[in-house]
């Protein structure tokens, strides 16, 4: 983040550091007080559709992971969302847990903590998959667009015309294409490495 930022550092993290193993992650949550008037993500991205005005999320700080996620999440989706700074995230949970602010943008713990007690509503987290610390929570987006995917699919008229330009229409979950993803890798690199292929000029 601190080179995202443009912040000179002492040192040069892609040649002075030699990457060894991406050992964990700390994945995001979004999360709401219980009388936000949205239950889901869907119901979030409906609501903002209908010209409501902005939505406020409160996170712990400017510049923080959570508040660049919370950006993230808005220029991607187009949710009218509006960015509260807190001096930490306790100040800020206690805040929306007040009813204050409808959203909360924070790492997974010690949130998810709230969430499993009732006290805070998830809605989404920033994963391909789904955490089992929170596994009634969706990932955000993905889950989402996968489902948009697979209803497109399924319409007979949809599957029809693929056929017609050639294609065969897959589907399935994102972990399927994941997998899928991570084979036809493989196989590939193999062949080039095999038989000695150079890159596409």
């Amino acid at each position: 983040m601190n080179a995202a930022f443009g912040i000179t550092l002492p040192y040069d993290s892609f040649k002075d550091l030699a990457p060894v193993a991406r050992f964990v992650d700390l994945p995001l949550l979004l999360a709401a007080n219980n009388e936000a008037p949205f239950k889901s993500v869907a119901e979030l991205l409906a609501r903002s559709k209908s010209g409501d005005r902005t939505i406020a999320y409160a996170s712990a700080g400017i510049g923080s992971v959570p508040h660049l996620w919370g950006e993230y999440l808005k220029a991607r989706t187009g949710l009218p969302l509006e960015h509260i700074g807190y001096k930490g995230s306790a100040e800020a949970l206690r805040d929306v847990m007040a009813g204050h602010v409808p959203l909360f943008s924070d790492v997974l713990m010690p949130t998810a903590a709230p969430v499993k007690a009732g006290k805070l509503r998830g809605l989404a987290v920033a994963m391909p998959n789904r955490s089992p610390l929170l596994p009634d929570v969706p990932a955000a987006l993905v889950e989402r667009l996968n489902a948009v995917v697979n209803e497109a699919l399924a319409d007979a008229s949809v599957r029809q015309k693929l056929q017609e330009l050639g294609f065969i229409p897959i589907g399935g979950t994102a972990a399927f294409y994941a997998q899928s993803l991570a084979e036809e890798t493989e196989k590939w690199r193999k062949v080039i490495k095999e038989s000695k292929i150079p890159p596409p000029a």
